[in-house]
């Protein structure tokens, strides 16, 4: 088992859609961000179980609106199976954002402020085993 230490604004526990995209979200505001899945790819359900579809997804808007239509114009590209067509773009949208992804963690040690913090978030300290 490996444990280590990261030091982030905001740790975000599950990187399901949902997960993914407040991550992509929080970032995009400035703040630092962990996103902890225990699988090996974004998306959860989404993308793990095949589903491949968000239901209601024409009458989304903001995020899940930009996601549904920066998905489509890959599909366009020739990105064939939506399920792997929706992991790459998740982790595409959070790289460019440089949030930090901790896939294949089951569990979280201690979580606790950092004193040191300067932001209005407290800054938290996961220890990821």
């Amino acid at each position: 088992m490996v444990i280590k230490n990261i030091k982030t604004d905001i740790a975000i526990c599950g990187g399901g859609i949902s997960g993914a995209l407040a991550g992509i979200s929080a970032a995009r505001s400035g703040a630092d961000v962990t996103v902890i899945e225990r699988g090996g790819c974004l998306g959860g359900t989404l993308t793990a179980s095949l589903v491949g579809i968000i239901l209601d997804g024409n009458k989304k808007c903001g995020l899940v609106e930009e996601f549904l239509t920066r998905l489509s114009d890959l599909q366009k590209q020739g990105f064939a199976v939506i399920e792997e067509s929706e992991k790459y773009l998740l982790e595409a949208m959070c790289r460019t954002l440089s949030t930090r992804l901790c896939k294949r963690s089951h569990k979280i040690y201690e979580s606790q402020p950092c004193p040191q913090s300067k932001s209005s978030i407290p800054r938290m300290t996961p220890q990821l085993g």
